[in-house]
């Protein structure tokens, strides 16, 4: 049998696989909805970097400023309502 490797999946296919996967472990945890998991937070963080090169290979006027908005994560490029990760701060909270 020779080595073959897998077909290698698009970008939606990923992101609809994080989406559901997403989905399946808020189900999991009471109270944290599907976008807040990391999953949910990955395809988000995905599809904003996919907006991200999109613009930049549109010729946007400042490539470097809509690099730095997705890498600081901080901005997101597409409107969220969703509160700061609850997820990670009930598994690690930080101490103050």
């Amino acid at each position: 049998m020779a080595d073959h490797p897998l077909p290698r999946m698009t970008v939606a296919e990923i992101l609809e696989d994080l989406r559901d996967d997403a989905v399946d472990l808020a189900e999991e945890l009471i109270g944290i909805a599907a976008e807040d998991t990391i999953p949910g937070q990955a395809a988000q963080l995905i599809e904003e970097m996919g907006e991200a090169l999109t613009q930049i290979a549109a010729g946007v006027s400042d490539p470097k400023a809509v690099a730095q908005a997705v890498l600081d994560v901080q901005a997101p490029l597409r409107p969220s309502d969703a509160p700061m990760d609850t997820l990670r701060g009930l598994l690690k909270p930080r101490s103050t």
